[in-house]
């Protein structure tokens, strides 16, 4: 049996069962508002009371990240094909912008590991100058950190996995490293650990960050 039901906001009839969220307080189990009705009541308060509004997502978000990032990981494959057209059509739209943007954050990003590479200057003679940085073990490696991945975290799991020498040193460790086909630990610190070498290293992206 189909039953109806009058939306009190706009007065049409519609199925009770489909068109009206469950309401556990009212008589029918149903909102007295179809589901259109509902979202246009629900949109007109969100602008009215916008400060409101954007505080309750605030703290929904910081009590839920799980939730919150599972639901938007969900809409996206949901939604993958919409989402790629609007940043194709973005970046059609906006190619001197697209370029501009991108030119500075590499600048921003060049700048971060300068500054990271001076913080712990050379590992075996603790210079500031021609710093680089050396992949303990290749195996590990991804990409160079020059590389320009977009998601600078990218970058800075990269860093964890190196160590950071003067030119001199790393011409000489990485040239004994390919003849040998090993890690050349007598090169290293006694008892050194990679990460206690970067046990600090959030620390200080943060405080250059911070300083920018």
């Amino acid at each position: 049996m189909n039953v109806a039901k009058i939306c009190k906001r706009c007065g049409l009839t519609f199925p009770l069962e489909t068109e009206f969220h469950k309401d556990k307080s009212s008589k029918d189990g149903h909102c007295s508002y179809c589901k259109s009705c509902a979202k246009d009541k629900a949109n007109d308060w969100h602008v009215n009371n916008r400060d409101r509004a954007l505080e309750y997502s605030r703290e929904y978000r910081l009590k839920n990240p799980d939730i919150v990032k599972a639901g938007i990981k969900q809409h996206y494959f949901a939604n993958r094909d919409i989402y790629l057209q609007r940043v194709k059509k973005w970046s059609d739209e906006n190619r001197e912008r697209k370029y501009i943007n991108n030119d500075n954050y590499e600048i921003h990003r060049r700048k971060i590991l300068e500054s990271i590479k001076g913080r712990y200057g050379c590992l075996f003679c603790e210079g500031l100058d021609d710093l680089e940085f050396h992949h303990i073990d290749k195996k590990t490696k991804l990409f160079n950190i020059g590389r320009n991945p977009r998601n600078f975290q990218l970058t800075v799991k990269e860093i964890r996995k190196c160590i950071i020498l003067c030119k001199k040193h790393h011409a000489a460790l990485s040239s004994t490293e390919r003849a040998t086909g090993k890690i050349y630990w007598k090169r290293y610190p006694e008892n050194f650990n990679l990460a206690e070498y970067h046990s600090n290293l959030d620390n200080i992206i943060i405080e250059i960050q911070s300083g920018d």
